[in-house]
């Protein structure tokens, strides 16, 4: 009897390291990849960092717009991130784009600049314009 007690014991024991050890490797691995944005600025250099020269339409063209359309929560994420209007950005890129500030990019400025403009709702809309000459 006791050695049945001793079992169920060192596998709850078990099950629980094991259990404790995956969520601490997803949480060091999710982290990582998520950056925290402050400000416009900041935000300017890592999409500056994730558009490359392949992506134009015409790379002799040094002039490149975007307007973002975002959707931001209370926590920063963004839940969408959507390219309203291009200049000299092949649409073939646009899923990349949009997927990069989806996953990694926590923009918690933006939700706390638009909140007051959408009292009682969970969620801030808001567009962003981007240019750069590369």
């Amino acid at each position: 009897m006791r050695c049945k007690k001793v079992s169920k014991i060192l596998n709850l024991v078990s099950f629980i390291l094991v259990l404790s050890s995956y969520t601490l490797y997803c949480q060091t691995d999710f982290s990582s990849y998520i950056i925290n944005i402050p400000n416009d600025v900041s935000l300017k250099e890592e999409l500056n960092k994730i558009i490359k020269k392949d992506y134009y339409i015409d790379p002799n063209d040094d002039y490149f717009k975007i307007a973002f359309s975002l959707k931001v929560d209370s926590l920063g994420e963004v839940h969408s991130a959507h390219i309203r209007w291009s200049r000299n950005l092949k649409q073939t890129k646009y899923y990349t784009i949009c997927y990069e500030i989806e996953s990694h990019f926590n923009l918690l400025y933006i939700y706390d600049r638009f909140k007051k403009d959408f009292i009682g709702m969970k969620y801030v809309l808001c567009t962003f314009p981007y240019s750069t000459k590369k």
